[in-house]
């Protein structure tokens, strides 16, 4: 069952007479809390994935960042000695 599917499930729930009743159905009840209890399982088996893959994400984009601004350090060093090859193109060195 696909997260649009459980939406339009528990929607339907919401706007059903069952749910305007004072006490719904037991067994109605017990599927729905069965349900609910089987999407937080599958919240908590993402989370375990979640995590690990994050952290390699945020190490990745540590790394680009220092290897970025390391690339824009040597380059700045390289035009310094040589004079800018784009000195006259009238384009800011953000577009680069």
């Amino acid at each position: 069952m696909s997260i649009d599917d459980d939406f339009f499930e528990v929607e339907a729930f919401i706007k059903s007479p069952i749910r305007m009743s004072l006490s719904p159905p037991k067994n109605e009840m017990e599927r729905i809390c069965k349900h609910v209890a089987e999407l937080e399982m599958e919240n908590e088996e993402l989370k375990e994935y979640a995590g690990p893959i994050y952290k390699i994400i945020r190490l990745m984009k540590e790394q680009l960042r220092k290897e970025f601004d390391g690339d824009k350090i040597r380059t700045q060093k390289t035009r310094d000695q040589k004079g800018s090859p784009r000195q006259n193109t009238g384009l800011d060195e953000e577009h680069f």
